[in-house]
């Protein structure tokens, strides 16, 4: 194994989560660069709604309550909840709506081809940057961390975000390494 390659992978294996500066570095690389439409409005949604990856390719229109800016979510146990969501998720999935108007399925007719090809790109852009070990999973767990608050209910936590009683102490820890980074 290569130094190189040997770097990236202990890197990779420390990183837990983007700094907010980091995050917002990558949106807005993305964000300039057309090519990456699909990358960055997958990117912006799981940043700011914490939905995880497989349930954004299932996501449907019928799904989404653009009045009351919430996304009704089926995991693969096929229970439901409810997801909020910001003005960028809202202007992504307008744009979205716009771009194929006869599909389905928030992510086209092909979604898992999709977020295939947009965790690759996700992988590469990063490295470019410099910031190594990313990939779709690692923005949902941003998003959760920073979601956090020391105060706040970890159980309301948890059901937004479909975490199950038993992952509560991960939550937790949270809490941990919100003191240890001030």
């Amino acid at each position: 194994m290569s130094t190189r390659s040997r770097i990236r992978k202990q890197l990779r294996m420390k990183r837990r989560v983007f700094s907010r500066d980091e995050l917002h570095q990558v949106l807005e690389h993305l964000a300039r660069n057309p090519a990456m439409q699909d990358l960055h409005d997958v990117a912006t949604v799981i940043a700011d709604t914490g939905i995880r990856p497989r349930e954004l390719a299932l996501l449907r229109w019928t799904d989404i309550d653009f009045d009351g800016r919430r996304i009704l979510v089926t995991n693969k146990a096929l229970t439901q909840r409810s997801l909020p969501f910001g003005p960028k998720t809202m202007n992504v999935l307008i744009q979205r709506r716009e771009r194929q108007p006869q599909s389905e399925g928030v992510l086209g007719p092909s979604p898992a081809r999709i977020l295939s090809r947009v965790t690759r790109q996700l992988r590469a852009t990063c490295e470019q940057i410099g910031i190594y070990g990313v990939n779709l999973h690692l923005i949902r767990r941003t998003c959760v961390s920073h979601w956090y608050k020391p105060n706040r209910r970890l159980r309301g936590l948890a059901r937004i975000l479909g975490l199950l009683n038993r992952f509560l102490p991960v939550l937790g820890r949270l809490e941990h390494r919100s003191q240890l980074s001030k």
